[in-house]
């Protein structure tokens, strides 16, 4: 008799589908869209340029991540065993058809709820990574600055989206600079947790050309940048306590991370990986307060 496969229950299939996609990260990069909307409008956007704004920043996301991992397997079969490809809970054919669905579907709900400028930084940014997962990897920092391009450009599209010519203002520029600046150092903070995988598939990344060491002091100097420009808004805006008291608790968290990273980069990657999502959290909520409470 022939040994069958184990079935996997449907329930882990679907958890799997969820891990891939990697929603908490997908509510941040759709935030930050909805912050592209309120600075390119100058007011809050309608309930429902709100919650399609977000969900597409989710689904472009899911997708991105979802494609990543199916294209990453063998890399994630050594640095990361525990993700639902290495462990077997999602098929290889099942991951990629969810990511052709949650890039459509995106791109479906953007053409019709909002318009062609719109669609054409999501088509850009998606192109772009697929572009570098198949293409680019052996080329140093590629994949740093082609991701961080990608999902900062979730910013931009928010903008577009609503209007298709905003105002570019040093607020405009700075968030959008923000975006990039945290998008490549938690794209830098990834790679270290990759480091083994990548550097026996020779993908040129920060951590195997400088090693873990390096790559920590260029984290921690990424993370202080982005938080100090959310400081500088305190100087071209109008600032109350509440967002005051955003930096105070991020600054916090920040240090926390240092800390973390500093005694045991590599055991402490995910944990800090985690806390500075929470941290970007609080800053796009801290700035979508403060552009609303500067609106003319």
């Amino acid at each position: 008799m022939s040994k069958t496969e184990p079935t996997i229950p449907f329930f882990h299939t679907l958890q799997g589908l969820i891990i891939l996609g990697r929603p908490v990260d997908g509510i941040i990069i759709g935030s930050t869209a909805v912050l592209g909307m309120i600075v390119s409008l100058r007011s809050m956007p309608s309930f429902t340029q709100l919650s399609f704004g977000l969900l597409c920043g989710i689904l472009v996301l899911a997708g991105m991540d979802t494609l990543n991992d199916y294209l990453d397997i063998e890399i994630d079969k050594i640095s990361k065993s525990w993700r639902p490809l290495p462990q077997g809970t999602v098929s290889r054919q099942l991951a990629l058809l969810a990511a052709i669905i949650e890039t459509m579907l995106a791109l479906t709900l953007g053409y019709f709820l909002f318009n062609y400028q719109a669609i054409l930084v999501g088509l850009i940014a998606i192109t772009a990574a697929v572009v570098y997962s198949k293409w680019l990897k052996p080329i140093f920092l590629a994949k740093n600055i082609i991701v961080a391009f990608s999902l900062s450009l979730a910013f931009l599209g928010g903008a577009l989206s609503v209007n298709s010519a905003p105002q570019i203002d040093l607020t405009f520029l700075l968030l959008q600079l923000l975006t990039f600046v945290a998008a490549f150092i938690f794209e830098v903070h990834k790679d270290l947790g990759d480091l083994r995988g990548d550097s026996l598939h020779e993908v040129q990344t920060l951590p195997t050309r400088f090693g873990p060491i390096k790559t920590v002091k260029l984290i921690i100097l990424g993370y202080t940048m982005a938080w100090m420009i959310a400081v500088s808004f305190i100087f071209i805006m109008e600032v109350d306590l509440i967002y005051v008291l955003i930096l105070l608790l991020t600054l916090v968290l920040l240090i926390l991370v240092l800390y973390l990273l500093d005694k045991d980069p590599l055991n402490n990657i995910e944990s800090t990986r985690r806390i500075m999502t929470l941290v970007m959290g609080f800053i796009l909520l801290g700035l979508a307060r403060l552009t609303l409470l500067n609106l003319n």
